[in-house]
């Protein structure tokens, strides 16, 4: 950046003086000087330019190429966090459903059971309508009905005549093949 002032009069010696004045300082910061070698000086290798140019380019692509892996690894990561959360919701909202349909079907077996007051067969249909939403039932204490209540229990203050022959026991109880042979 060189600034001239341009005398608008004065004699040559005085503008000689400006022109020595300028000189010396484009010479002292490397400005170069007039004909070939001052080109040079002012230019310098072209190749080297186009060198280090290059070298400057490839490191702003090399940048940028980490850039753009870094962002399509958080991309992924957020990605996979993404899908975890969909199957996560996906279960509870699964879940929820089962439990619904349970509570509906809880209520459609408590309805027919005030219908057959009291029947065995309640349980047993909760126990099947659990088992297949796979879902656990809390032990459900079953009552006897008003019949069952009242009949005596056998071989309490019973009427109820013992069989005169006993039955025969379970195979667990009968003695091993080996102890029958050496007998």
């Amino acid at each position: 950046s060189v600034t001239h002032q341009f005398a608008m009069g004065g004699g040559n010696a005085q503008k000689s003086a400006m022109s020595r004045e300028r000189n010396a300082k484009d010479a002292a910061g490397g400005g170069g000087g007039g004909g070939s070698k001052g080109i040079s000086e002012r230019g310098g290798d072209t190749a080297s330019k186009i060198a280090a140019g290059q070298v400057e380019k490839a490191a702003r692509e090399a940048k940028k190429a980490e850039l753009a892996e870094k962002k399509k690894a958080a991309d992924e990561k957020e990605a996979k966090r993404l899908l975890k959360a969909t199957k996560e919701s996906e279960k509870v909202l699964k879940e929820k459903e089962t439990a619904e349909k349970l509570k509906k079907d809880m209520e459609k077996l408590k309805l027919s059971e005030g219908a057959a007051a009291g029947s065995k067969g309640a349980a047993a249909v909760a126990a099947t309508v659990a088992t297949a939403a796979g879902v656990a039932l809390p032990a459900i204490e079953e009552k006897p009905t008003a019949a069952e209540a009242a009949a005596p229990v056998a071989g309490e203050n019973s009427t109820e005549e013992k069989p005169a022959v006993e039955a025969t026991p379970p195979a667990a109880e009968l003695p091993a093949a080996e102890t029958l042979e050496a007998a």
